[in-house]
Parts: structure tokens; C-alpha cells; sequence
């Protein structure tokens, strides 16, 4: 992994950690976790600020020209932002009309430096951000919790957000890839593929839990748990993937 797809992995990391700390919270019905909302903020701000001074050194060969590359990129001021969007949101993430907007901001930026060339697929890769960030927080954070409350609520979540992400990626793979044995002959395709191989998986334990072990929870509450434990490390490697993902040449 380059370090550039590893500074977008640990990005979108923190963004989950983060926005999904708000998930939990208002839709869930838990208490949300602080250390993980602050790892989710300084994971966001300190990729952020590692890719400005990566870009800098990947045009100049030093750092020296960072600030032109914070102020004077496209790139650069998306990255800025979005150090400073996750800051507020690290202090604001406990409160729903703060919490919102700044994670439609923080999304924003993601999504403008990303390969949406166009306002439709702009939308849908936000939508695509927002949906991976209800699904991955609100299953983390009910993990980390060890709480048990909120199962009924965080499978809708689930569900809902399976339907967007496979609506939204579905529409970008098309764009993206074009041909169907782009897939396997190029390296974009075949990063997609493993990326989705790890969502089928952790789609089949989502499954598993909601069809099996949901319905026995009082009996079956140590085999839900340890499902949901599962689902979630596979989640964290479909970001470590979208990560390298986002820095590939589309074909």
C-alpha cells in the first residue's frame, strides 16, 4: 500500500469513527463513545494534514511548498477543510444540529477529491460515504459498547444502508469501470473485486446475525456478539481497500 492510499484509508477511518459516533448516538440509542469520536477526529485532521505535506513532497521533493499546497490546490483546500470541519466535529459531534451539517461537510470533502467527475456521481458517492458511515459506525460502536441495546435499531440501519451503498456503488462501478473485464484485466477493476468480496462477507454475517442469531439473542447472545465482532474487523479491511481504491487510476 502507498503511503498516499494509506493516508486515505486512515481518513476514512477516522470519518466512520467519527460521523458514526452521531449514528450511534441519535439512532441507536446509545451513549456514543468519546475516545472513539476523538480517535475519528484526530485520524481525519492528522491524514488530512499528512496528505498535504505527501502532495507537497510528491511535486517540489521537499516540503517547503506546503502552504502553496494547502491554499493554492484544489486538492490542498479540500484537505484543509476537512482538517478543520473534523476538529469542530470533535467538539460538536454530542449535539444533532451540529452534528448534521458538519458531517455533510465533512463527506463534502471527501467526495470533491474523489473520482466523481459529475453532480450525479457526486451525489451518489456521497451517499455512498454517508450510508458506509451509518453501517460501520453504529456496528462498531455497538461492538465497542458491549451494550445491548438498540439490536432492532442498528439492523434497520443496516439494512437501509446496505440498499444505498449497493445502489450508489452498483452506479459507480458502471461509470468507472465500463466493461466487465475491465474487473479482472485492470488494477482498479481488481481492487473492486476484493473490495467486494470483503462487503459480500460481512453482508453474509449481517445476514447471519439478522436472520439466525437476532431472533434467539437471549440464548444466542455470546454467538451474536461474536458475529457482529467478526462483521465489524471485515468492514475495517473494505476501508484499508477503499483506501487504495480511491488512489488508483480509474481505467
Amino acid at each position: 500500500m502507498t503511503p498516499e492510499a494509506g493516508l486515505q484509508a486512515a481518513g476514512l477511518l477516522g470519518l466512520v469513527l467519527l460521523v458514526g459516533a452521531g449514528v450511534y448516538r441519535f439512532w441507536v440509542g446509545g451513549n456514543g463513545n468519546r475516545w472513539g469520536a476523538a480517535l475519528g477526529g484526530l485520524l481525519v485532521a492528522c491524514a488530512a494534514l499528512g496528505s498535504i505535506l505527501h502532495l507537497a513532497w510528491e511535486m517540489n521533493g521537499s516540503l517547503d511548498g506546503w502552504r502553496d499546497m494547502a491554499t493554492g490546490t484544489h486538492p490542498g483546500r479540500m484537505l484543509t477543510v476537512r482538517a478543520g470541519v473534523a476538529l469542530l466535529l470533535l467538539f460538536g459531534w454530542r449535539r444533532l444540529w451540529l452534528w448534521a451539517p458538519l458531517s455533510v461537510a465533512l463527506l463534502w470533502t471527501f467526495s470533491s477529491v474523489s473520482h466523481a467527475q459529475s453532480w450525479l456521481l457526486f451525489s451518489f458517492d456521497m451517499l455512498h460515504g454517508a450510508a458506509a458511515c451509518a453501517w460501520m459506525g453504529a456496528l462498531g460502536y455497538t461492538v465497542l459498547s458491549g451494550s445491548d441495546v438498540g439490536y432492532e435499531r442498528l439492523s434497520r440501519i443496516g439494512m437501509g444502508s446496505v440498499m444505498v451503498l449497493a445502489l450508489s456503488g452498483g452506479y459507480a462501478a458502471w461509470i468507472h469501470v465500463g466493461t466487465l473485464t475491465a474487473l479482472w484485466t485492470t488494477d482498479y477493476g481488481k481492487v473492486l473485486l476484493v473490495k467486494l468480496a470483503l462487503v459480500a462477507c460481512g453482508l453474509g454475517l449481517a445476514g447471519l446475525n439478522r436472520q439466525i442469531f437476532l431472533p434467539q439473542v437471549a440464548t444466542r447472545h455470546r454467538a451474536f456478539r461474536r458475529c457482529m465482532a467478526v462483521e465489524a474487523t471485515i468492514l475495517v479491511g473494505v476501508l484499508a481497500v477503499t483506501g487504495l481504491l480511491t488512489t488508483s487510476d480509474v481505467p
